[in-house]
């Protein structure tokens, strides 16, 4: 038999666990009682905690406009909810690990669709725009996953003639090589150099 492992506090998705619902049972069956966010609280097995299975008292299903989670938002919007909530997640160590939450309107399925629906495309992913930054409607968009690809933490942007986005996308639009801007960079050149009309041959034999 495995070793028991206390959850107390441990957040699963809506769900933080408060204590062991029976002390004397202390095995890999245990049922454990749970608050939700909504304020009620609930009994759950920790099986269904640990799978995922169970992430809210109910509401988070019930609350949702009767709209189905065969939804084609559905998985994206509760995948967002997960990353943020769950500590369980693969992806909550650089989302709710690291502070960001999903926006109080948009723990309600109806909501985030009211906002996001009328924009969406398929193959869309959502997108931060400030990657320290929440999941808001100010602060969210759709966009694809190669966009969302460049728009990691580790990404470098710059101030472009076609506005600040990231140098792979700089790349693409000057027709300058990702090894030509970053050593012009290294360089010391500023980003208005960098991309002036003269500038935008490749040359990076000459770029001192």
């Amino acid at each position: 038999m495995p070793a028991f492992v206390d959850l107390s506090n441990q957040r699963f998705g809506m769900l933080t666990v408060i204590k062991l619902a029976d002390p004397s049972t202390r095995k890999s069956d245990s049922v454990w009682l749970c608050q939700c966010d909504c304020g009620a609280t609930k009994p759950v097995k920790r099986g269904n905690l640990k799978n995922g299975s169970t992430n809210s008292c109910g509401c988070l299903r019930n609350t949702q406009g009767g709209h189905s989670h065969k939804h084609p938002l559905w998985k994206r919007w509760s995948n967002m909810i997960d990353r943020c909530a769950n500590s369980q997640s693969k992806d909550y160590k650089d989302y709710g690990a690291r502070g960001i939450l999903v926006c109080d309107r948009w723990l309600k399925f109806p909501n985030f669709l009211l906002d996001m629906e009328a924009s969406f495309f398929p193959g869309a992913t959502l997108e931060r725009e400030d990657n320290e930054g929440n999941y808001d409607p100010f602060n969210v968009i759709w966009a694809t996953r190669r966009r969302q690809a460049q728009n990691k933490r580790h990404t470098v942007y710059l101030q472009t003639p076609w506005g600040r986005i990231s140098r792979g996308e700089a790349s693409t639009l000057s027709g300058l090589s990702v090894g030509i801007i970053a050593s012009r960079q290294r360089n010391g050149w500023s980003d208005d150099r960098i991309f002036a009309p003269e500038n935008l041959r490749k040359r990076s034999r000459w770029d001192r």
